[in-house]
């Protein structure tokens, strides 16, 4: 008798057993006992588990539920668990398809190839972050509840800021493609929960790691108060939308299922009315714009102006060949006496006299670097870099309490109106005047925030071309609005045109000399843009 059968014969004996010594595995095959430890190996070797347990009445056995099914699979049975496969492995969200193949191929009897089926597999818009790294947050997240143990995990939510939470995951979750993971957090000063539970998408966490900490588990917390086939049930209000849908949508929307208790309708060959529940505001503005002019919203009534402004920004938000650059410090907001208490300060405690409002406004400029050396430093005993980092370590926090320039909002507002695509071309830090913006509720009125990636403020000319090039604007449409003569120079290597404002860090005579178009009011630059 060959091996195989040997050892096929061995598995027969195994399975009839709940456990059979090797001296009388030997006899039934008529073998030696040599032998069966080497059909046990071969058995091993194609993916059977034979536990061995040591002593008097101990002996050899197996899990039963490792035995293949009697039953024989036919060809198309065998050929859609081939396709199956290959349909796993083109899905990032699928984590165990190797797993899955592998249990396929023992059903098969076979070694499970990605090819052997003809048909194309596309996934639209695929996940950017690899599988491997999305496995291994799903793997962490994972032993973490059934640990029970508490994440240190730092997360890039949708607004690009990444922060730091302790985390008490309790169940993972695909929607939509996507995992996620459900939990609580914990404040770390008091230690307390978060009320209600968060959700986080896997591919959004940065760093994640296990702690030390165990956590008790709230005995009135149910996961299916919280999740259904829809997603959240709990993420935003409740909203019922109904809308009346034209070509092309009208005809294809009966196929998919977009919410809760939906209901379709098809009143002509033309109009299809289509209704389900939704939750989230957003969620329910993106679902109808999604549609765009083939939609027309019936309820909620109150969501209709909000639908059509929105519809308004995404179109003011469209690039135009009509742009207006703005300078930030000095031109937006009114920083001045900040910076110039700031340069005084470092100055009076490094051992050189202050300057005057009047000297600041005649020797402010670009290189910064070169600035400082007018203001008196001697950089062959301070170090620009550490200057830097102080004037920063000084400045951003009171510059959330400095002023705007008079009518600055109402000329952003002005410019967004009249169809111009606003932008902000800054030599500050992006990060850092991205939080002035916000703090200010400033960001609504720009298109794109341009700024440098350190704080040692070198030129923004090339981000600006960048910019321009990028999104093919003719330059005769473009302006710059500034505050200094360095704004100028960039604007000219831009080649675009310039207008100075006079009420910033450099005065109204420096200014008059490398450019006429110079404004006191902000509103006034009105008179010179086309």
């Amino acid at each position: 008798m060959s091996k195989t059968s040997m050892c096929l014969s061995m598995l027969r004996i195994l399975n009839s057993y709940d456990i059979i010594s090797k001296g009388e595995l030997a006899v039934l095959l008529d073998t030696n006992e040599r032998n069966i430890v080497e059909y046990k190996n071969e058995l091993e070797a194609c993916g059977y588990h034979i536990t061995v347990t040591p002593g008097k009445f101990g002996g050899y056995s197996i899990d039963k539920s490792e035995m293949l099914p009697s039953a024989k699979l036919t060809e198309e049975e065998k050929a859609s668990l081939q396709e199956a496969c290959h349909m796993l492995h083109k899905s990032k969200s699928f984590l165990h398809e190797k797993e899955f193949s592998n249990a396929v191929g023992k059903i098969l009897l076979n070694k499970v190839t990605k090819n052997e089926t003809s048909n194309l597999i596309i996934e639209r818009f695929p996940l950017k972050m690899p599988k491997e790294e999305l496995e291994m947050r799903y793997n962490i997240l994972d032993e973490a509840i059934k640990k029970k143990v508490k994440v240190l995990m730092e997360y890039n939510s949708a607004n690009g800021k990444t922060q730091e939470y302790i985390f008490h995951p309790y169940t993972l979750y695909n929607y939509n493609l996507g995992w996620y993971v459900l939990g609580f957090i914990e404040n770390k000063s008091n230690h307390t929960l978060s009320q209600k539970p968060y959700y986080y998408k896997l591919n959004r966490i940065e760093n994640i790691k296990l702690l030390n900490d165990h956590y008790s588990p709230l005995i009135t917390f149910n996961v299916r108060d919280y999740l259904n086939s829809y997603g959240m049930t709990r993420a935003g209000k409740l909203y019922h939308i109904k809308l009346i849908l034209t070509s092309p949508y009208n005809s294809v929307v009966g196929e998919r299922i977009y919410g809760d208790n939906q209901r379709v309708e098809v009143l002509d060959s033309m109009h299809t009315i289509l209704e389900c529940n939704m939750r989230g505001l957003e969620n329910v503005k993106a679902f109808v714009l999604y549609f765009g002019s083939s939609a027309k919203l019936l309820e909620p009534t109150n969501l209709i102006d909000e639908i059509i402004s929105e519809e308004k920004k995404m179109l003011s938000q469209q690039v135009s060949n009509k742009t207006i650059f703005f300078d930030f410090n000095g031109t937006i907001i009114d920083d001045l006496d900040l910076c110039l208490n700031i340069l005084n300060k470092m100055l009076s405690e490094n051992g050189y006299n202050i300057v005057t409002r009047e000297k600041y406004l005649d020797i402010f400029g670009f290189p910064i670097q070169e600035y400082y050396e007018k203001a008196g430093f001697d950089f062959s005993r301070d170090d620009f870099k550490e200057l830097s980092k102080e004037f920063i370590e000084l400045y951003q926090r009171p510059s959330l309490s400095c002023p705007l320039h008079v009518h600055a909002i109402e000329t952003l507002k002005r410019a967004q109106d009249l169809g111009y695509n606003v932008v902000l071309l800054t030599a500050s830090e992006k990060k850092n005047v991205t939080e002035q913006l916000e703090h200010f509720g400033l960001l609504k009125y720009f298109n794109a925030v341009l700024g440098i990636d350190n704080i040692y403020a070198s030129s923004k000319v090339q981000i600006g071309l960048d910019y321009i090039n990028n999104y093919n604007l003719d330059r005769n449409q473009c302006y710059m609005i500034g505050d200094t003569d360095h704004d100028c120079e960039v604007a000219r290597k831009m080649g675009i045109n310039v207008i100075s404002y006079t009420k910033g860090h450099q005065s109204k005579e420096r200014l008059s000399k490398v450019n006429d178009k110079l404004v006191d009011d902000l509103l006034d630059l009105f008179d010179y843009v086309k």
